[in-house]
């Protein structure tokens, strides 16, 4: 992974969607309605997008958005639509015309329907069974589990991941949010999460404000507003299985671009 995987700044805030989780007082696709937000699309997408997406702001597109033509435009947002699914589908994915992925998912012709996208990858992993398990568990967990998680955590950032976990808090179950996990910090030789949250400014994300830690009695504290204490909370299950697509995706571009070896 460290040779092949895609390498970025995580906590850059130009690898960040340019719109928070939507709920219906932040709505941005329109064809879903969550209570609650759709956190787990959202750091899904993000996360794909952050380790698939070559975006290359000097190269000329086929179709211009900004074109008189109407029937360009259209042909534009086509083209792009077919980019986003290309990503979503964990191919690598060249998106000439755009710097990076802020930039991309603020433009108006393309946040609708990235923001739709978002809603259906929440409902592809957060309804599931897996996902479901997560939010019925509300009770901390062990110290060694909870020491596991983090080393595995850890494992992954070091082979330039960016691992999405869920989580609930403790005693309210169903309060369930996912988000990702972009760096650690070593503070008083304690190991810190920094946390890309989906529900924060992401420039927040560079200076570790939202972070996750193990306290001394082996329970897990998320400093963020009205979190606290931590329930359940696991590496989101669509993690690996994408992994292993992505990662096959992105040594094929390497090899074809680079000449890459195994």
């Amino acid at each position: 992974l460290k040779r092949i995987e895609k390498i970025e700044n995580l906590s850059s805030e130009s690898n960040s969607l340019a719109f928070r989780n939507p709920s219906p007082y932040n709505q941005v696709g329109t064809h879903h309605t969550s209570q609650q937000g759709f956190c787990w699309g959202h750091a899904a997408v993000t996360n794909k997008f952050n380790r698939l997406g070559f975006f290359d702001k000097s190269k000329k597109p086929p179709f211009s958005l900004s074109s008189a033509d109407p029937k360009e435009q259209d042909k534009a947002i086509d083209y792009y639509k077919e980019k986003i699914e290309e990503v979503l589908d964990n191919q690598a994915t060249e998106i000439p015309g755009f710097a990076n992925l802020q930039d991309f998912s603020d433009h108006p012709a393309i946040q609708g329907y990235l923001g739709d996208r978002v809603g259906e990858e929440w409902a592809d992993n957060a309804m599931t069974f897996q996902g479901l398990t997560t939010v019925m568990s509300d009770s901390p967990m062990s110290r060694r589990e909870n020491e596991k998680l983090f080393a595995q955590v850890k494992e992954r950032i070091d082979n330039n991941q960016q691992p999405q976990i869920v989580f609930t808090k403790k005693g309210s179950m169903g309060a369930t949010h996912t988000v990702l996990v972009s760096h650690y910090t070593m503070e008083r030789g304690r190991m810190i999460l920094c946390i890309r949250d989906n529900n924060v400014s992401p420039r927040k994300n560079q200076s570790c404000s939202e972070k996750m830690y193990l306290k001394r009695d082996g329970s897990i504290y998320y400093n963020s507003w009205g979190w606290g204490d931590i329930g359940g909370i696991k590496i989101a299950h669509n993690n690996n299985s994408e992994t292993v697509s992505q990662v096959a995706s992105l040594h094929e571009k390497c090899t074809k671009d680079k000449g890459c070896e195994d």
